[in-house]
């Protein structure tokens, strides 16, 4: 079958594509000149555009023949003499050869470093680079630092003396702001990204030329304010430690001088009944009397003494005998030495009251245990208190020894005297 027996249709599409196979040569040599490809690529794309054209004209006349229906007078013609299955073939070997072209020629361009690939790659940085004269005058500018310099300065980049001066100085658009740290000038655009410009004089063929990087830090830097803000925090947090241990301090150096203090007053209120006892009776031992008073007034001179290791309960079990106060115990004490601590300073103070106060002969203490806490009523036979009972002296110091345990403690004058303390065992506030 040849061309001219073709529906004009097929011819006028067999022309349109034999155009576009042209096109796609002619735009193929220009790539290959402007990517700098190997000159074999030009020469291909050059011998096949020739044929191309050469078919695009051929089938115009063939359309042109056919619209005015002169078909038989103009069989001489090439063109409609021309078998269809050699355009076909024609077509196809030249979309093959055409192909292959474009992809040896975009790997071979991919494959070598060339000016055009070069600044290709420059504009697809994340960060911007810009090289310029002494001047200032722009030579290489990528995509990026364009980018910057119209939302930072409002302007593109028209001379980096001026812009990076401009930088330094803080003369930016509106929601932009500069800092400069070192050798560093860091930018904060208004969309809350940060960039690092830096800048340095490299010399190419004895030429000075001027290279501006801006490096992209949004991430760091907001890595670096939370760590300042934890920072902050933290040294807040250390503060309040500090300010807790020289609290802590003082507490301790409190609770040691009250210790003392209690000491001082059991030693001194012990010392003080046996010597009631002894010049009431006029009986007794007088030696124990003379040791327990010596002991006593080295304590107070802050003397250090030699004394046999005698258990708080039974140096007040002592105490009650010599001054004629019965002691009973209900109950066992648990063995904490909080709880330990703050019944012997209870007993003693209520063993004091007993003789000073209610001119008593009986002091009980009633102890219980329940749900892990220790309740403590300490009772005495003495006249009953006229009104409530005023806490000073021995009693107040009792008070802050039971708060300092975490316990609480309460005072009943009706229609007895009683003193209960309850603590929990695990050492908790109660």
């Amino acid at each position: 079958m040849r061309i001219a027996e073709l529906p004009y249709l097929m011819i006028a599409g067999l022309a349109i594509l034999s155009f576009l196979l042209a096109a796609a040569c002619l735009f193929g040599m220009i790539r290959a000149f402007t990517m700098e490809a190997d000159v074999r690529f030009r020469i291909l794309f050059a011998g096949m555009l020739l044929p191309c054209l050469a078919m695009v004209q051929g089938l115009e006349s063939v359309c042109v023949q056919v619209s005015q229906g002169g078909l038989n007078a103009q069989m001489a013609d090439l063109p409609l003499k021309m078998p269809v299955w050699f355009v076909v073939a024609a077509f196809a070997g030249f979309t093959v050869c055409l192909t292959a072209a474009w992809i040896l020629m975009k790997r071979q361009i991919r494959a070598e470093l060339t000016t055009s690939s070069l600044l290709e790659g420059l504009d697809y940085m994340p960060d911007g680079i810009s090289f310029s004269t002494d001047e200032g005058i722009p030579l290489m500018v990528n995509r990026k630092m364009q980018t910057i310099c119209d939302i930072a300065f409002g302007t593109g980049v028209l001379n980096m003396n001026r812009l990076w001066e401009r930088l330094k100085t803080g003369d930016l658009a509106p929601g932009c702001r500069a800092q400069q740290k070192g050798e560093a000038v860091f930018l904060h655009l208004p969309d809350g990204s940060s960039l690092a410009f830096y800048d340095k004089m490299l010399p190419v063929e004895g030429v000075h030329v001027r290279e501006c990087i801006a490096y992209d830090i949004t991430e760091q830097y907001q890595k670096s304010r939370e760590m300042e803000k934890r920072n902050e925090r933290m040294e807040a947090v250390n503060e309040k430690i500090r300010e807790y241990s020289r609290n802590l301090d003082a507490i301790t150096r409190e609770r040691e001088i009250l210790a003392a203090k209690i000491r001082i007053h059991d030693d001194v209120g012990r010392s003080l009944l046996a010597l009631r006892s002894y010049l009431a009776q006029r009986d007794g031992d007088r030696k124990s009397l003379v040791d327990q008073w010596r002991f006593t007034i080295a304590a107070l001179k802050r003397e250090e003494v030699s004394r046999d290791t005698v258990d708080r309960m039974e140096a007040l079990a002592q105490a009650a005998q010599a001054v004629g106060v019965k002691l009973t115990v209900e109950g066992a004490l648990p063995e904490n030495p909080a709880v330990q601590e703050v019944a012997a300073a209870a007993i003693h103070e209520c063993l004091t009251n007993t003789v000073k106060h209610a001119n008593g002969s009986e002091l009980t203490v009633h102890t219980k245990i329940e749900n892990g806490m220790v309740t403590m009523e300490l009772k005495n036979n003495g006249k009953t208190p006229d009104g409530p009972v005023e806490e000073k002296g021995g009693l107040r110091t009792l008070r802050m020894i039971v708060r300092q345990h975490g316990g609480r403690m309460e005072l009943i004058s009706k229609p007895e005297f009683l003193l209960r303390i309850r603590m929990n065992l695990d050492g908790k506030e109660e």
